[in-house]
């Protein structure tokens, strides 16, 4: 008897441990990847355009996203890993960064696809984008998501900051004079991540659209395009690390 309750224990535990262990995978499973800011646009959008955090701390971490290289010296892309860092003279380097390469502000991520779409015909600018995306995203209150769209452009004008210098502008007076890059007939990546209303104390909220073209030589943030045929990978991400913040706020 003594013997069959001490087997009934073991098997109970078992069942426990399996049900504890069980896993669902729903459409569109939020996973526990996070995305990774460098710096805090309350910051940025102040005049702290100083690096604050260098690439390396997450060039093993992250292969998709965005961002600005300290005083905005130049523009940065990571796609498929590799880090592209190009001014208004266009590619400078293609690669891992170096342990100098420090940024002011920046978003990247491990890219991971939950859901691939393909919008087909033409696409006329960036609010019909997001309103073909927006049905996609699931719970736009409380998840991230990083959105990659390859596709045919008849047009598409793009903006990078230039470098600036000591005493640092507001970031409002630096983007009235931006690099202006206007390419036609092109293919190319958008790189986009979608930001909720909760995170807006540390980062701008809603879509943000990045461009870098097939042939690796034009980046920046997208100001207007039109499209054809796009394919379209959406993930979903938990959770947003800030590193590299500033401890004073310019006033």
């Amino acid at each position: 008897m003594h013997r069959f309750k001490k087997q009934l224990w073991v098997f109970l535990i078992f069942l426990t441990t399996l049900y504890s262990c069980k896993k669902t995978s729903p459409d569109n499973e939020v996973t526990n990847a996070a995305i990774y800011q460098i710096g805090r646009f309350d910051s940025v959008s102040k005049g702290h355009y100083e690096g604050v955090e260098s690439y390396t701390s997450i060039s093993s971490l992250v292969d998709f996203g965005f961002g600005a290289y300290q005083n905005f010296q130049a523009n940065l892309i990571v796609l498929d890993g590799v880090f592209f860092k190009t001014t208004s003279a266009g590619l400078q380097r293609a690669g891992l960064p170096y342990s100098s390469d420090s940024s002011s502000f920046s978003i990247t991520c491990r890219f991971h696809s939950d859901l691939n779409i393909n919008f087909n015909g033409k696409i006329g600018g960036l609010s019909q984008m997001q309103t073909l995306l927006k049905p996609y995203l699931k719970d736009t209150i409380n998840t991230l998501y990083a959105i990659k769209i390859v596709g045919e452009f008849d047009s598409i004008s793009t903006r990078i900051p230039k470098l600036q210098t000591q005493p640092f502008p507001i970031l409002d007076s630096v983007l009235k004079y931006p690099f202006v890059f206007n390419l036609k007939n092109t293919t190319g990546t958008l790189l986009v991540y979608y930001i909720p209303q909760k995170y807006k104390q540390a980062t701008p909220t809603g879509f943000h659209f990045h461009f870098i073209d097939n042939n690796r030589l034009s980046t920046g943030q997208v100001v207007n395009m039109s499209l054809n045929n796009a394919k379209v990978d959406i993930g979903a991400y938990k959770s947003l690390q800030i590193l590299g913040s500033y401890a004073i706020s310019k006033p």
